[in-house]
């Protein structure tokens, strides 16, 4: 089965007009593209991101099933978005 866990959020008051929250979230660690390919598998399998995400932001194509990574695939779609990177805006 799946685990489900509940998102991280805490709110308290520290001293007169002060209030602190701190909530879950924010832009991950590190660079997408040198996530592990099972990790992002995983994610999409957990559905923690959805399959288009999985290619869009880590450059991870999945097979048609969605079951497993297409290497290949992969591969080409994480150059094509590091050559898209190094090009100037």
């Amino acid at each position: 089965g799946k685990t489900l866990v509940p998102p991280s959020f805490a709110l308290w008051h520290e001293a007169p007009g002060l209030l602190r929250i701190r909530s879950a979230g924010g832009g991950g660690f590190g660079d997408p593209l040198v996530r592990a390919v099972a990790d992002v598998v995983r994610d999409v399998r957990d559905e923690v991101v959805s399959q288009q995400a999985a290619a869009e932001l880590y450059g991870v194509v999945l097979q048609a099933d969605g079951a497993a990574a297409d290497l290949q695939a992969t591969q080409i779609r994480r150059s094509a978005l590091r050559d898209a990177a190094r090009r100037p805006a």
